[in-house]
């Protein structure tokens, strides 16, 4: 198996400076490691974008992409690319898909994951009436991929009640804070009070939250506990939810709420999802080597 990582955009035969750590860190767990270019996958020139990916080795090698995210499009002309070559990429265009857009992921996290509604493209009325369904409760806005939670305040928190003026305002923050990030559609999810630990430099709230990596539905690597054994004396029933994704590569964010009980606030692809400075990049490697040979 080899490992797929973005390339640098000047100096195109290295890793981006953003993966160079884990590009470093894949090569000494034993993985041989490919480049891509993400500014020609961009720009539509596939050929060119995969120009310093050498040929599988045998037909069929799995690959592992790791690397920015991109919208379902981007991955699977990247995808069709990595076939060409020979490869049989880990996660297919379906399976990113399902764990990189909330409302793919939803119906298999229920019950565990705060309540969700959404509406395709940016329509803010339909998103309103999907609110008002609801019974305006206080709520996050996002769209399939992800917040502007950086403007919490004017683009992120809806507050219980909000009337429909305050309402638009709101998401015409979110939507010029997005920009051309914006994925596929609004999502509203209701708003549950998380136990805080402090506040960031930007004087926003920091949760206690943990990220875990799963790899066939088991935990390959997580940000450690902060107290007690954080989320994880509920292991088992995490990677239970884990095996539900066709996907074999996902994260799982899961924070404590106010009265103790735990809530999957977001999934994601794992090849995507960024690693928290608390995961050292050689542990998450050696993990996926040893679970390999």
């Amino acid at each position: 198996m080899k490992i797929l990582f973005p390339n640098h955009p000047l100096k195109p035969r290295l890793p981006d400076p953003g993966y160079q750590t884990e590009f470093e860190a894949a090569r000494g767990a034993g993985f041989e490691c490919e480049l891509y270019s993400l500014e020609d996958l961009r720009a539509g020139d596939v050929t060119e974008a995969t120009k310093y990916c050498g040929m599988a080795s045998q037909s069929g090698e799995p690959i592992i992409y790791r690397g920015w995210m991109m919208s379902e499009v981007l991955y699977m002309a990247l995808f069709e690319s990595l076939v060409a070559k020979g490869y049989q990429p880990v996660t297919t265009p379906a399976q990113y898909a399902q764990a990189h857009y909330l409302p793919d992921a939803y119906p298999l996290l229920k019950g565990r994951t705060p309540e969700s509604v959404w509406v395709e493209g940016k329509d803010v009325a339909g998103a309103w009436d999907k609110y008002e369904r609801l019974d305006r409760p206080a709520a996050i806005v996002k769209d399939f991929v992800k917040s502007a939670k950086h403007r919490w305040n004017e683009a992120c928190f809806i507050p219980a009640l909000t009337e429909q003026n305050r309402f638009n305002e709101i998401l015409a923050a979110f939507l010029q804070a997005r920009g051309n990030l914006f994925e596929k559609g609004i999502v509203l999810r209701r708003f549950h009070e998380l136990v805080k630990l402090e506040d960031d430099i930007r004087g926003q709230p920091v949760h206690e939250e943990y990220r875990l990596f799963m790899w066939q539905g088991s935990l390959l690597a997580a940000t450690p506990a902060i107290r007690g054994n954080g989320p994880f004396d509920l292991l088992g029933e995490w990677e239970a939810i884990a095996r539900r994704f066709e996907n074999r590569f996902i994260s799982m964010d899961i924070a404590r709420q106010q009265d103790g009980s735990w809530l999957i606030v977001e999934v994601g692809d794992g090849g995507v999802t960024g690693l928290p400075s608390s995961i050292e990049p050689e542990m998450v490697y050696r993990a996926l080597w040893d679970r390999m040979n």
